[in-house]
């Protein structure tokens, strides 16, 4: 539950216009939301939303507070068609009462009216420098708690797969895109096995979504992982 805190709100929030994508006008902060009018720049109708929140204030570098997800809208967002909608804060901490909080919101269109997922960035839309050493570490250290290969054939243990998921801007997989784009040291089947136990991972790991930063959402948009026998790494 968010808690009532008396906030000074000096900046202009905003959701930055994405090409083929929504933008956003008159923003504004609510008691317990971020109201906006959206605006659907897509040639079909969306039907729900990825967003994120972020909480920052000038000067300091590391947020007060950052949370996100996905809804669906109601009767979606026609193409050109502006609607009002409102983008849950994230509880803020008691030292942030009466702080110069600057909020800002992003999102992306999570599924369009044929069924498409739209959470991809284009590589000329990353900014920011890329996910650091420490960062992929933690991705990895979740993925290892959840793979369980107790259960793998002897041949399976053996093989190496490589498996491809995007990632939504609250930090956790689009289950639905989860695949297998290669494997190396054991039969078809037995990669499957293996692959069927490295999806598991992902889903588990992911439920409550990775600790990765919002600013550099254009790196982590999509991400590939490598289960091997000896080693997990990222690509």
């Amino acid at each position: 539950m968010l808690r009532t805190i008396a906030l000074v709100v000096s900046a202009t929030i905003s959701l930055p216009a994405l090409a083929d994508g929504v933008s956003a006008e008159q923003c504004r902060r609510e008691t317990r939301s971020i109201k906006c009018s959206v605006t659907n720049n897509e040639d079909k109708a969306v039907g729900s939303l990825t967003y994120v929140v972020v909480v920052g204030e000038d000067g300091r570098s590391i947020p007060w507070a950052r949370s996100g997800g996905s809804f669906s809208v109601a009767g979606g967002i026609e193409p050109g068609e502006a609607v009002d909608l409102d983008f849950p804060l994230p509880e803020l901490p008691d030292r942030a009462a009466g702080r110069d909080l600057v909020f800002s919101v992003s999102a992306v269109p999570k599924e369009t009216a044929t069924g498409d997922w739209r959470l991809h960035v284009p590589r000329s839309d990353r900014s920011g420098p890329p996910l650091t050493a420490g960062e992929k570490e933690a991705i990895l250290v979740d993925l290892r708690r959840q793979w369980n290969v107790g259960s793998l054939s002897t041949e399976a243990m053996k093989v190496s797969i490589t498996v491809q998921f995007d990632m939504q801007m609250n930090g956790s997989p689009v289950n639905s895109s989860i695949r297998m784009t290669a494997h190396s040291g054991g039969s078809g089947a037995a990669a499957m096995q293996a692959f069927e136990a490295a999806r598991r991972a992902v889903i588990r790991a992911g439920a409550d979504g990775f600790p990765l930063p919002a600013e550099k959402y254009g790196w982590w948009q999509q991400l590939e992982v490598v289960f091997a026998p000896d080693m997990m790494r990222i690509k």
